[in-house]
């Protein structure tokens, strides 16, 4: 309280004692440090930071942790698609093979040769058939924990159970629910995948029971004829 200001002056830009071209802000108790030229108009008086209102803060945390859907807003991760297309896929492919392989070796190959070769054979279709049946689950394993890392609760793997048509129909419903988007890209993915595949292996059996299929074997029509009704 010097320098020309007193007690009773009020708050605001005064001449700066210790420096003619400069105003200096007066808190209504002592000169302050802010300061600036005499040239410039008087600037607001400073104010202190607002507490911020929790209510605001916890909305606005609330959407930054809103989870957020991958690719193309469609809630797919890599795994997803690939359990929605690459499995089926995987799975008509090696079910033609087991029924297709063995006559077309037959044909080809000699008695004994092929008795030699049989338990690799065998070894081979174990080992895919075990691979066909544990892929799903390591998929699923991995897209509920991508789903997890985008901030998402998936759905039990426990659905899978019933296939992976109903996997995906309780999976879009939860991301919908929890997003607010469209979350059906895999789900789609599987159902045009299945009626593509499905179309594909009636078009190569009607192919090989036709008579134009010359270019085949007699014992693979034959192999095929046998896993066919009468």
């Amino acid at each position: 309280m010097s320098l020309g200001a007193s007690a009773t002056t009020r708050p605001g830009w005064y001449p700066d004692p210790l420096r003619q071209s400069a105003h200096r802000y007066w808190d209504g108790d002592r000169w302050t440090g802010y300061i600036h030229p005499v040239m410039q108009s008087a600037p607001v008086a400073p104010v202190r930071a607002l507490r911020p209102d929790p209510i605001v803060t916890a909305r606005a945390d609330a959407l930054q942790r809103r989870p957020v859907l991958i690719y193309d807003q469609h809630g797919g991760t890599g795994p997803a698609y690939m359990l929605a297309v690459g499995v089926p896929t995987l799975g008509v492919l090696l079910g033609i093979a087991a029924i297709v392989t063995p006559a077309a070796l037959a044909a080809f190959l000699d008695a004994d040769r092929l008795a030699s070769l049989a338990p690799m054979i065998r070894f081979a279709t174990i080992g895919l058939a075990l691979l066909l049946v544990a892929l799903p689950w390591l998929l699923v394993a991995r897209d509920r924990a991508q789903l997890r890392e985008r901030g998402f609760l998936p759905q039990s793997w426990a659905w899978l159970f019933l296939g992976p048509f109903w996997y995906f129909v309780v999976r879009w419903a939860v991301l919908a629910r929890q997003s607010g988007e469209r979350a059906g890209g895999p789900l789609w993915a599987h159902v045009i995948a299945q009626a593509l595949l499905a179309a594909g292996v009636g078009a190569a059996i009607w192919f090989l029971l036709s008579g134009d299929a010359t270019l085949l074997p007699g014992s693979v029509q034959d192999a095929v004829r046998a896993y066919l009704p009468a």
